[in-house]
C-alpha cells in the first residue's frame, strides 16, 4: 500500500526530512473527554478522566463491555504501565495512574496533546500540580476553514517555518 499510512514510507520521508522516527507512539488517553493531569512523582502521572474514558463509540474499539476493567489492574505497554485506581458506576475508568520507567523530563519522551485537530506541544505538570486539559474537538467537529487552518498550520511546524 503507498500513501501516507504506509510505515515504510512514513519512515523514509521522516529520514529524508533530517527528523528521527519514533520507534513507538503511546497514547494515554483516546476518548473526547476532559482530563486532569496531576504528578504524583518524578515518573508518576494520575489522569481523573471526567465523565470516564470510552466514552462514545469510537472508545469501545479499544475495550469493549466483553473485557472490562478491574480496579487494582495493571497494564504493562513497553516503559510504562497504567494502574485503574477507580471506575465510573458503568464499570469504565475514572482514575488511573501511569508509571513511567524514569522521569518524565527524559529525552526518551515527547509530550504532545491534541488540540483542535493536531497535536502540539505538551509539559506534564510538576510534582504536586495539576493541569487540565479540556476535550479536545475531532476533525468532524470543525467548520472546513478551521479544519484547513488547523493542516497549514500543523505543517508549516513539521517544515520548520
Amino acid at each position: 500500500m503507498n500513501g501516507p499510512w504506509n510505515r515504510r514510507s512514513a519512515r523514509s520521508k521522516g529520514e529524508k526530512q533530517g527528523r528521527p522516527t519514533p520507534r513507538r507512539i503511546r497514547t494515554l488517553t483516546a476518548w473526547p473527554s476532559a482530563v486532569e493531569i496531576t504528578r504524583l512523582d518524578a515518573g508518576r502521572l494520575r489522569f481523573r478522566i471526567e465523565g470516564g474514558g470510552y466514552s462514545g463509540g469510537l472508545g469501545w474499539l479499544f475495550r469493549g463491555p466483553q473485557s472490562p476493567l478491574f480496579e487494582g489492574e495493571a497494564i504493562r505497554m513497553g516503559r510504562f504501565e497504567a494502574s485503574v485506581v477507580e471506575l465510573t458506576d458503568d464499570a469504565r475508568p475514572a482514575v488511573v495512574d501511569f508509571h513511567f520507567a524514569g522521569s518524565l523530563e527524559s529525552p526518551t519522551y515527547r509530550w504532545v496533546q491534541f488540540l483542535d485537530g493536531i497535536y502540539e506541544p505538551f509539559e506534564p505538570p510538576e510534582l504536586g500540580q495539576t493541569v487540565r486539559l479540556e476535550a479536545p474537538r475531532g476533525p468532524l467537529e470543525m467548520e472546513g476553514a478551521e479544519m484547513v487552518g488547523n493542516y497549514r498550520r500543523a505543517k508549516a511546524r513539521l517544515e520548520g517555518r
